[in-house]
């Protein structure tokens, strides 16, 4: 038989015991730390797998936009993956795709280099009110010539304003023409 100390806390103050353990103890003092070592094998496991994916999920978000055809009416949307009114606006894309064949839109995720990038040179072409410079890392940003918009509440607000935006970029194309 071996003596070994046995700690434990009581009341919040570290308590050592000396104990006698013989050698089935041993055995499952043993066991005991090969189930410790494979729950932490297992959780890393788990943990490492979902990192992975997530790594996966955002490597794949990157849009190939369409190219910019001459006439095309060019609607610039900054979005980010996590936000549930991007994913309604996008939707609301869908509509106007339909409505409005000469749309272009071009999907920039702003957790890309590229996208923070573009939405830096652009930005800087549009005249920002002093209100909505405070909202200016606010999604959805949608920017049609010169207009923008920010944020999204449904088809029949928004969707709107959008539109006629829309609207006021094909006039102003038409008499360029």
């Amino acid at each position: 038989m071996t003596n070994l100390y046995k700690i434990s806390t009581f009341n919040n103050h570290i308590v050592k015991k000396k104990h006698k353990v013989n050698k089935t103890n041993k055995k499952e003092i043993k066991k005991a730390k090969k189930k410790d070592y494979f729950s932490y094998y297992l959780i890393g496991g788990i943990v490492l797998i979902f990192a992975i994916l997530l790594i996966i999920q955002n490597g794949g978000t990157e849009t190939k936009n369409k190219e910019i055809k001459e006439g095309e009416i060019v609607m610039n949307f900054f979005y980010l993956n996590t936000c549930p009114h991007c994913h309604e606006q996008m939707e609301f894309h869908k509509e106007l795709e339909l409505k409005y064949p000469q749309l272009n839109i071009q999907k920039f995720e702003l957790t890309e280099k590229e996208s923070k990038t573009k939405f830096d040179t652009i930005i800087k072409t549009i005249t920002l009110s002093e209100e909505d410079e405070k909202h200016l890392g606010s999604v959805p940003f949608t920017i049609i010539g010169e207009e923008y918009n920010i944020g999204f509440g449904t088809a029949d607000t928004t969707g709107k304003k959008i539109e006629a935006m829309i609207e006021a970029e094909i006039a102003k194309k038409e008499l360029e023409e």
